[in-house]
């Protein structure tokens, strides 16, 4: 009988996509919620309405007490960088369909080289932006979006995983089960498609990012891909 340990790439079959989501409910009742004692109505009210929160003004206040200032060009266009990843990640939200997307982009300086927007258990969706003010290429995946990426998140046992020190030495550890899987499948999945998009865009860069589940998977590729492809 499959257990959640042997899980370690996505379900082919829709039998295997049934075990993996019997053993994902059994595996999180015995290991935490039966634990914590997180069935009472009031104690999922409380995490729900926790989750919800908005902490923004919070983490604000945080960083002004304890923050230290930068300045300079570098730092600006690091900024800037980042606030263009948000917003590209924030095109993938609740769309089903690239012309959803492309709707949402300035035609003029950006457009989609890779889609794909039907996820499945360790295969969510992803979306290859080029924008072109900036020669980046920001590879998007999407965070914990449908039932079956629920499953993705919810295979959280760990399982032994390796880096490539700076050293060139291995360095060993572990690491979630759901999103390594994925990390592996995507690799597979797109990693000679992003290559070939890097040759086809000479002097571009290329940034993976993602929000939750995505930005988990979004780690664990960039490792990925920077081994296979020596960095």
């Amino acid at each position: 009988t499959a257990t959640v340990s042997d899980f370690t790439e996505p379900p082919k079959t829709w039998a295997e996509s049934v075990v993996r989501l019997h053993e994902v409910v059994r595996i999180s009742w015995r290991e935490a919620l039966s634990k914590l004692g997180v069935w009472r109505l009031d104690h999922l009210l409380a995490i729900r309405h926790l989750s919800g929160k908005d902490v923004s003004a919070a983490i604000a206040r945080n960083v002004r007490a304890h923050g230290r200032l930068v300045e300079g060009e570098e730092w600006r266009r690091k900024l800037e960088s980042i606030s263009r990843a948000m917003r590209y990640n924030r095109h993938l939200r609740g769309v089903s369909s690239e012309a959803h997307i492309v709707a949402k982009l300035d035609a003029a300086n950006s457009d989609v080289l890779l889609s794909q927007l039907k996820p499945r258990i360790m295969q969510p969706a992803y979306v290859l932006f080029r924008d072109a003010p900036t020669r980046q290429l920001y590879f998007v995946i999407r965070g914990t979006h449908s039932v079956k990426d629920h499953v993705t998140s919810l295979t959280g046992h760990s399982r032994p995983h390796h880096a490539i020190g700076a050293d060139g030495d291995p360095v060993l550890g572990r690491a979630h089960s759901g999103f390594l899987a994925t990390a592996r499948w995507l690799s597979k999945e797109v990693g000679d498609d992003l290559a070939r998009v890097m040759r086809e865009n000479p002097g571009y860069e290329l940034t993976i990012v993602g929000h939750s589940l995505g930005a988990g998977t979004a780690v664990l590729l960039t490792q990925i891909l920077r081994e296979r492809d020596g960095g």
